[in-house]
């Protein structure tokens, strides 16, 4: 795990950076980078290009030759993985997955580093109204079963985006985020919350309530079922009958967005977009609410080994230019997975999480 810090975002507010490497499918030698950015603040709907400048911009310092791959979100259209698994629910479940997940249908989706850590994202069709589905997800974020409500800080961006009179690519109405705290995991190791609401194309009432959860600390492969079982619950709480429809991670299989935008680098620029990023190629992938907050996954192929790979990502992510190194914490995870032989979906073999600090 890394982080990305700019002029105005740092530190906490730093954008999330999550890695994960595994070897190329029937390849001998080679590896493929997953690598992810999260704009990490409450109401950060757009990212002005950030998300996508800072992976290109790393990859760059790696000095990576492959072109990124777009996989989800940097400012691509919204797509649904090309499986769904069984979307069974149960009627009565505490907030999160235990030991024995298995006994829990909503805990079957276990993913796999969808966002280099393991996250879910799912939409919900509502013919409630945006201000109706945003109250109700604020009733359902009060504390208890594990959820909470994240406001104030500095700075302290408001949920409601209608005064921006947003229409592309979705009529954005409100943003929120939350956190899902369980037993051993809480706290600034909880599982990060984003909601983005918008109303439904066509419609003179109705909204679209977006839901993504994301495993917060480094080292976070896989997730047990639990981010989709967060957002299952968390509907339930809010008394929606609707099904949740999976987008992204929550254990289906990756899949590229169906239209890609220009892959055009620029062969030197600093690792932030600025007020004018039309003058950066790399700043073109806006994105807005792709995981509830502004987000980008690529993942590029490599030639070199998994552990080749992951000591360039290191290297890589040493204090410059914005971007850190996320380690240490209590759990603190080590990034190297092939102890434990992972071979399904991937052949896993590092993991890392990293942030980016913006102005």
């Amino acid at each position: 795990q890394g982080r990305h810090d700019a002029p105005k975002y740092y530190g906490t507010n730093g954008d999330i950076l999550n890695f994960a490497i595994y070897q190329r499918s029937g390849a001998s030698s080679g590896s493929v980078l997953r690598m992810f950015s999260l704009s990490r603040i409450h109401g950060a709907l757009g990212d002005n290009g950030q998300n996508y400048k800072s992976l290109s911009f790393l990859a760059e310092k790696m000095q990576i030759q492959s072109q990124l791959a777009v996989k989800h979100g940097c400012g691509a259209p919204l797509s649904s993985p090309p499986k769904e698994l069984n979307e069974d629910s149960s009627a009565s479940f505490p907030s999160y997955c235990g030991g024995d997940a298995s006994k829990d249908p909503d805990c079957a989706r276990k993913d796999f580093g969808s966002c280099g850590n393991a996250c879910c994202l799912v939409e919900l069709q509502l013919n409630q109204s945006p201000e109706k589905v945003h109250q109700a997800l604020i009733d359902g974020l009060t504390p208890s079963n594990g959820f909470s409500y994240v406001t104030g800080g500095q700075p302290d961006p408001a949920d409601d985006l209608r005064p921006y009179n947003i229409t592309s690519p979705e009529k954005f109405q409100f943003i929120a985020q939350g956190r899902h705290d369980a037993p051993k995991y809480y706290g600034t190791n909880g599982d990060i919350l984003n909601f983005a609401i918008y109303q439904r194309s066509g419609a003179s009432s109705g909204s679209v309530l977006r839901m993504f959860s994301l495993s917060r600390i480094h080292g976070a492969l896989g997730d047990n079922g639990q981010n989709y079982k967060s957002l299952s619950f968390l509907a339930e709480k809010m008394q929606i009958q609707s099904q949740l429809a999976v987008k992204h991670g929550c254990g289906a299989p990756l899949s590229s967005p169906p239209k890609e935008l220009n892959e055009d680098s620029s062969a030197s620029f600093p690792s932030y977009c600025g007020g004018d990023a039309s003058k950066d190629p790399d700043c073109a992938r806006k994105d807005f609410g792709s995981c509830g907050n502004a987000c980008c996954l690529v993942e590029l192929q490599l030639n070199q080994s998994p552990e080749k790979v992951h000591q360039a990502l290191i290297d890589g992510l040493t204090p410059s230019n914005g971007f850190s190194y996320v380690t240490g914490g209590q759990p603190d995870p080590a990034d190297d997975l092939r102890p434990y032989n992972i071979t399904s979906p991937e052949k896993f073999q590092f993991i890392a999480q990293g942030r980016h600090d913006a102005p």
